[in-house]
């Protein structure tokens, strides 16, 4: 989708240097390009969105397990930690 550009942008100058219908194949290929990169900038967007959620998962699933282990952990483990540095 992101190759599309520049190929769209090639048969724009293309179509001006043979000079037939300027107007209308303009207009065209001008539609087709906003078009593409209106999907290619959604796409991009779900994209990130997916990794996100995706992200905030694993976090989640990690704070949750570190939380467990140190739950399940002994007073006398917890004694022995030092405080600060």
């Amino acid at each position: 989708m992101g190759s599309l550009a520049p190929v769209l942008i090639g048969n724009a100058v293309n179509v001006v240097s043979v000079g037939q219908d300027v107007l209308k194949q303009l207009s065209q290929i001008a539609l087709l390009l906003a078009g593409t990169q209106l999907i290619r900038g959604v796409l991009q967007l779900m994209r990130s969105v997916g990794f996100e959620i995706v992200a905030q998962k694993m976090e989640r699933d990690v704070r949750s397990d570190l939380y467990t282990n140190l739950i399940g952990k002994s007073m006398t483990f917890h004694s022995l930690q030092s405080i600060g540095m």
